[in-house]
């Protein structure tokens, strides 16, 4: 017990006493001048071995401190590091400890552990890399350069960890410190902050590095780990990795759904870069610099990707000039593949001039864009220089290869002048649609391309195409970027399409089997579609159509105008129903359904559009029209009321309305029609339609079946529309006949003749409103009002039928027929009474006369006829149902007095009662004959319609004047040999004035014509028997008598007893006279004379007459 106490008593005492021993020795080198200077000069040489001979130490104050280890430190406070020959220092440093062991210090050396730096920063900007120093053999060629510094700078890590080997430093530690490295030949140095830094080096074959370095703001960690064959002083292992960082916290992407972000690169993924080098034994070394992408979102411009995996490095072998691609590893949204390849540069040259290099894809797949489960293959290959002297790159090789398509050219990049030219020269052959969206960059043509992948199926190919760049340097910038364009002469892209499915826009069908062109001059792209089919309509075919994206001139929403122009053929119902689809709807503001319709059509719809990030949804599409060229169409459900049939012509349809013209049939009717349709929000123009018609009798009554009494025979006609249910109609009637019956005038075929009215339908009726008869020499104008029964109303309030003509016309339907009254101050009756004389007994003609009751008045100061006679104050009043008359009653005043007739009921018959004191001027003013003057007239009638009328004419003194057939009986000879009737006289029978002091004869008027019996007519001079029918039922006449000259005397014979039947043939007969007779047509009868009867007296004659 005691001696244990007592051993142990020893070992502290030993322990103090080393311990005191230590301290007294530290405090003696410490506190002492010569130990100061021994620490003072042990340290300098440390750090000259550690720095190397080139650079010089600044050390200022000198204290003792404790490491972060609590070891003993000497700390140094504004240190400086100068390379010699240079004033400005290449590091400052606050504060630096250098910890050491005590029991060295016993028997007078130094040995350091750790240097711990605090502050200060630390300039690398301008350093050189020395080259290796290694000697060259005799006839061997120098090292490439690029291997020369690969050899540098491995040395010099060798001796920068053997120089901490000799010094026995275990550990170095870094707080704070602010680094400078150079980034790039000419470029601005980068600069990071050393917040924390430990390097461990007590184990040489296992040394470590954990450090977090500050760069812009965003922390970087820092690993590493070195195996040092310190006997050999050799590296056998190297590798340092920066990472992972998240870039999303860098370059944070945008949202693919924002079209209006744009960025020139962001991704929030994570990457890691590591460089790592080997040294097997007795082999080269080599240096791997390595790059790894985790999954994220890439964004370049515009463009959008998704990254899986992206992994890659670039191998360099000591002793080599070339740089090896390896460990590629490349899957993005669709897309994967490895690549192979390197660089190269002159290892002749002192310096790095010119790099060459080569890539070559492996196992590239992308199913981008893609229908079809398999996915695309390919191959690309680029080879190139880039010359760092010119500051050019130039693209030697370029080929995409899908196994049966490529695109393949060349290419230049110069950048030593703004005026240096880049050019890029590529040839596209047999591309797949398919390929074109799987192999499409998706930061390039972004807008194109979101159009493509969301439009353009995997059928068809690109059969051929040139892409066409020639940029200078200084506008490269100012065409490429986003808002701007090249020109055409910077850019030219052509393409041919063959076999192409694109949908269109909106709900528009899709087109298949495509023939297109595709020019790109500069910022403009026009798409040319020769030919194609319709997806969803066999019998529909393209025609040749365009789609053109125009960049907008100058600020705008929209980046492009568009402009869409489809041309399509075939039947009416499947491009109806196409028409109907948004965004041209065509058929929303018209009645139409596609299914009603029938014929052939070509179709063209042109649609202007906008594209753009910044273009409302509301406003993406602009004016759209569409133009139809119909041929043999129809609608199977009529419109308006109307069928229309054989339709040929062009229909215009916009938003704010539809026009056309078009020739067909409306209700089997031969028409052409020229319309504008109003309707949309903003209606355009006036609605207006006009049809031109050619009608015959029968479709005058369908069309217009107010004008069915007045109108027959064949017309042309146009009707326009005015207003909602007004109807303007413009009427030709010079091929037809047109009559006004209840005033009598009728105009004939041949006649130039128009007719204007405003028709206006209503539910009940249909009014000819301002309505205008304009013709030769005649006019009329006032209203029609027509219904389902015909004819209502007429107000004529100017007629004027002839020159001169001033009378109105009033017209109105009653409960069983018409009530007509005519009134005015002159009227020319020539025309009505030539038609009356016309067909005076044409017993197939009808009358005119509508088939009810019509009840006429008329009152006209002046009527005019024949011969300039004229007829003042006439008045007619009639009633009567078709041609059977109840009452008539006419009046007037003639140059030689008034006259009157009348019909008027008599039992069940009625009484025809005339009476005139100048029957010569009725007679020339009826136009019936103008040879006689004078002559007071009494006719009596009695009869019906059905039975006909019969009674007595009677007329008294009147003259004969100048009448031919008069002269030709009195003058003609029965034979070239024998005397004329003057002659057989003895004296000169004159002709030009023959008056007769009585005429009489028996009337009977029916439906067969007018016929005399017993007529006689005498005067001092000549007299006249005769019978016969003066008009019949075809209007012809047939009169036969016996004339006798010197009648006063002649007469006498006839009245004597007995002897005047035998020698005068009657009481009015006379010894000496002729037979003749008169026939044939009533307007022109022929007279014939029969000269034997001229010998034969009396009673005789009746044997040679016309009987």
């Amino acid at each position: 017990m005691g001696r244990s106490r007592s051993r142990t008593v020893g070992l502290c005492s030993t322990a103090l006493t080393l311990a005191v021993v230590l301290i007294a020795g530290a405090l003696l080198i410490v506190g002492t001048r010569s130990g100061q200077d021994l620490l003072h000069r042990q340290t300098m040489a440390a750090i000259n071995r550690t720095v190397g001979a080139d650079l010089a130490i600044g050390l200022a104050r000198q204290t003792l401190s404790r490491d972060a280890d609590g070891g003993l430190a000497i700390q140094w406070t504004d240190v400086s590091l100068t390379r010699r020959g240079e004033a400005e220092p290449v590091a400052r440093v606050d504060s630096i400890k250098v910890g050491f062991s005590l029991m060295p210090l016993l028997s007078g050396r130094m040995q350091f552990r750790t240097i711990e730096i605090d502050g200060g920063a630390i300039d690398l900007s301008g350093a050189g890399t020395e080259r290796s120093s290694a000697p060259q053999q005799e006839g061997t060629a120098p090292p490439p350069v690029i291997a020369e510094r690969f050899t540098a700078v491995m040395q010099g890590i060798e001796a920068q960890v053997g120089a901490f080997h000799r010094v026995g430093i275990d550990r170095i530690r870094l707080r704070d410190v602010s680094l400078t490295v150079p980034a790039r030949t000419g470029g601005a140095p980068v600069t990071g902050l050393v917040r924390t830094a430990d390097l461990v080096l007590a184990d040489r074959r296992d040394m470590t590095l954990a450090a977090m370095v500050e760069i812009d703001g965003h922390t970087v960690p820092l690993s590493g780990a070195v195996d040092f064959d310190a006997a050999a002083e050799r590296l056998n292992g190297l590798s340092l990795t920066a990472g992972p960082v998240d870039l999303g916290a860098i370059l944070p992407p945008g949202s693919p759904e924002d079209k209006l972000d744009e960025r020139p690169f962001a991704t929030d993924s994570d990457i890691s870069i590591t460089l790592s080098v080997d040294s097997p034994a007795e082999s080269a070394r080599r240096a791997t610099l390595s790059v790894d992408v985790g999954p994220g979102l890439v964004q370049v411009g515009k463009g959008f990707t998704r990254v899986e995996r992206l992994r890659g490095g670039l191998r360099l072998v000591e002793g080599e000039a070339s740089l090896a691609l390896v460990d590629t590893d490349i899957a993005f949204d669709g897309l994967s593949m490895a690549l192979d390849g390197g660089a190269a540069v002159d290892g002749g040259k002192p310096d790095i001039d010119a790099i060459d290099f080569s890539l070559r894809s492996r196992d590239l797949r992308s199913t981008i864009g893609s229908e079809r489960p398999d996915p695309t293959e390919a191959e690309i290959v680029l080879a190139g220089r880039a010359d760092l002297t010119a500051r050019e790159i130039g693209l030697s090789t370029f080929s995409v290869d899908t196994g049966g398509g490529s695109l393949s050219g060349d290419a230049v990049l110069r950048t030593d002048a703004p005026d240096a030219m880049t050019s890029l020269r590529l040839k596209a052959s047999n591309l797949g649609a398919a390929e074109v969206k799987a192999l499409w960059p998706f930061n390039i043509a972004v807008n194109t391309r979101r159009w493509v992948m969301a439009h353009v199926g995997d059928s068809g190919r690109v059969s051929d195409g040139t892409i066409a760049i020639n940029v200078r340097h200084d506008r490269m910038e100012p065409a490429f970027r986003p808002g701007s364009h090249p020109s055409p002469e910077e850019m030219d892209l052509v393409f041919r399409l063959e076999g192409v499915t694109a949908a269109t826009l909106g709900a528009l069908p899709a087109v298949t089997d495509g023939r297109a062109d595709i020019h790109t001059s500069g910022g403009d792209t026009v798409v040319t579609i020769e030919s194609g089919k319709v997806a969803g309509f066999a019998d529909v075919s393209v025609t040749p159509s365009s789609v053109s994206f125009i960049r907008a001139p100058g600020p705008a929403l929209q980046e492009l105008d568009g402009t869409l122009v489809l041309g399509l053929a075939g039947p009416v119902p499947d491009l109806l129903a196409i028409a109907a689809r948004p965004p041209i709807e065509a058929l929303k503001a018209i009645e139409i359904k596609p299914e009603e319709a029938t014929g052939q059509a070509a179709v063209t719809a042109n649609l202007a559009f906008l594209l753009g990030d910044d273009v409302p949804k509301e406003q993406e599409f602009g004016p759209w029209s569409v133009a139809v060229a119909l041929k043999d169409a129809g609608l199977g459900v009529p419109v308006e009321g109307r069928r229309l049939a054989g339709m040929s012509g062009a229909v215009e349809i916009r938003p704010g309305g539809a026009s056309g013209k078009l020739d067909g049939r409306i209700d089997d009717i031969p028409a052409s029609i020229a319309f504008n349709r109003p309707f949309g929000r903003k209606p355009e123009g006036d609605d207006q339609l006009s049809v031109d018609l050619s009608l015959s009798a029968e479709d005058v009554e369908k069309a217009a079946p107010a004008l069915a009494k007045i109108v027959t025979g064949p017309i042309e006609a146009r009707i326009e529309r005015q207003g909602a249910s007004m109807l303007k109609a413009t009427v030709d009637f010079a091929d037809a006949a047109v009559s006004l019956p209840w005033i009598g005038w009728r105009k004939g075929k041949g006649v130039a003749a128009d007719l204007s009215f405003d028709l206006e339908a209503g539910e009940a009726s249909t009014s000819l409103k301002n309505l205008v008869l304009k013709g030769d020499g005649f006019s009329a104008s006032g209203d029609v009002v027509a219904d389902k029964e015909g004819l209502k109303s007429a107000e004529l309030g100017t007629i004027a039928l002839n020159a001169g003509d001033d009378v109105a016309v009033s017209l109105d339907r009653v409960s069983n027929g018409y009530s007509v009254r005519v009134a005015g101050s002159r009227f020319d009756a020539r025309p009505f009474l030539q038609d009356l004389k016309a067909n005076l007994g044409a017993k197939a003609k009808s009358s005119g006369h509508a088939s009810g009751q019509l009840d006429v008045g008329i009152a006209i100061d002046t009527l005019k006829g024949f011969g300039d006679r004229e007829i003042g104050g006439f008045t007619l009043n009639y009633a009567g149902s078709g041609d059977n008359v109840a009452a008539l009653s006419i009046s007037g005043q003639t140059s030689g007095g008034g006259f009157s007739a009348d019909m008027s009921p008599r039992g069940n018959e009625r009484a025809i009662r005339v009476r005139t004191p100048d029957a010569g001027s009725l007679a020339e003013f009826s136009g019936l004959y103008n040879r006689m003057e004078g002559g007071e007239i009494a006719l009596e009638l009695t009869g019906s319609h059905k039975g006909g009328y019969r009674g007595n004419l009677t007329a008294r003194n009147f003259t004969l004047v100048d009448e031919p057939r008069l002269s030709s009986l009195v003058g003609s000879s029965p034979s070239p040999d024998s005397a004329s009737l003057s002659q057989a006289l003895g004296t000169e029978l004159r002709t030009e004035r023959a008056f007769f002091d009585y005429a009489a004869a028996g009337i009977l008027y029916g439906d067969n014509g007018l016929a005399l019996s017993n007529g006689i007519i005498r005067g001092p001079v000549f007299g006249s028997s005769f019978a016969g029918t003066v008009y019949d039922a075809v209007n012809r006449m047939d009169i036969v008598g016996s004339f006798m000259p010197a009648y006063g005397v002649n007469r006498i014979f006839g009245a004597i007893p007995l002897f005047g039947q035998i020698l005068g043939n009657g009481n009015e007969g006379g010894l000496i006279g002729i037979t003749y007779r008169l026939a044939g047509d009533f307007a022109a009868p022929t007279l014939t004379v029969n000269p034997i009867s001229a010998i034969a007296p009396g009673i005789f004659r009746s044997i040679f007459s016309y009987e």
